[in-house]
């Protein structure tokens, strides 16, 4: 008797299983892809809109809405995380399709490996919008800030007036108010991170000195030191004939080149300093 091996089939449409046509689950993947869920959304997607600035939430943290290419990361980011496999399907990848703000239903393209052949489906998930309010115009009106940057120059010119601009240009969403004073002026800000990014910028343009204080100082249950931080920011931008005093002697500056100084005290004696050896005097 004539023994003959019979190949398995495919149980939904009869298709013999072969190198290019690989069964699972007595499955073609065409079929396979047809018939069952592969895959699944964890839990119900919820996205906060800010009512007053529009920025979006998903997770724990805002993006403003005009960040259109953020928005599309952070949502892929949290689809990523929601949505498993069903059969012990491996994803490879997943791939939020073109995002239109707003919409209840969001379109994902799931990669992922069957017996090492890539397959991909498209998903259809619903997301609920719920109107919020975000952090930032929460605190902008409550007239709420977190720190205060005080920014100060020995030589209060229209340069660093003029730079105030540039700050409120890159800082807007997150500085609360300018106060002008006759030596500088003192920028209210809505959360630490950007005063010290604010401080950063004035640091790549000029020379400072930088003290850091509190208000209603304490220390919690760690030890660490809690209170409003106000940053004294003091722009190093002295000219010819200056005023200073450093270890309780006057000096005059003579001169200024590149980035040494010479001080002249009163009895006509002259020495050279880099500013930067200058500033730890100050």
């Amino acid at each position: 008797m004539i023994s003959i091996a019979m190949g398995r089939f495919c149980v939904e449409c009869g298709v013999e299983e072969s190198v290019n046509t690989p069964l699972f689950n007595n499955l073609c993947l065409k079929c396979l892809l047809e018939t069952h869920d592969l895959f699944e959304v964890r839990k119900k997607i919820v996205v906060h809109v800010c009512r007053k600035c529009s920025s979006i939430k998903a997770g724990n943290k805002w993006v403003k809405a005009d960040n259109i290419v953020e928005i599309h990361n952070l949502m892929n980011n949290i689809l990523t995380k929601n949505i498993k496999s069903m059969l012990g399907i491996e994803i490879v990848d997943i791939s939020l399709k073109p995002l239109e703000t707003y919409s209840s239903v969001l379109e994902v393209e799931v990669r992922a490996l069957i017996s090492n052949n890539l397959i991909s489906k498209i998903l259809r998930v619903n997301i609920e919008w719920i109107k919020d309010i975000c952090s930032s115009c929460l605190k902008r009106s409550s007239r709420s800030y977190e720190a205060v940057v005080q920014v100060r120059a020995f030589n209060y010119d229209d340069e660093i007036k003029e730079f105030k601009n540039t700050l409120i240009h890159a800082f807007q969403d997150n500085i609360l108010e300018i106060n002008e004073l006759n030596k500088g002026y003192d920028i209210k800000v809505l959360n630490v991170h950007t005063a010290q990014q604010i401080v950063d910028e004035i640091r790549k343009k000029w020379i400072v000195k930088t003290v850091r204080s509190y208000e209603k100082q304490y220390r919690n249950r760690e030890g660490r030191r809690r209170g409003k931080p106000y940053i004294s920011v003091r722009i190093i931008n002295l000219k010819s004939g200056n005023r200073l005093i450093i270890n309780s002697k006057a000096y005059i500056v003579s001169s200024i080149m590149n980035n040494s100084i010479t001080l002249r005290n009163s009895s006509g004696e002259e020495k050279t300093l880099k500013i930067r050896e200058l500033v730890k005097l100050l």
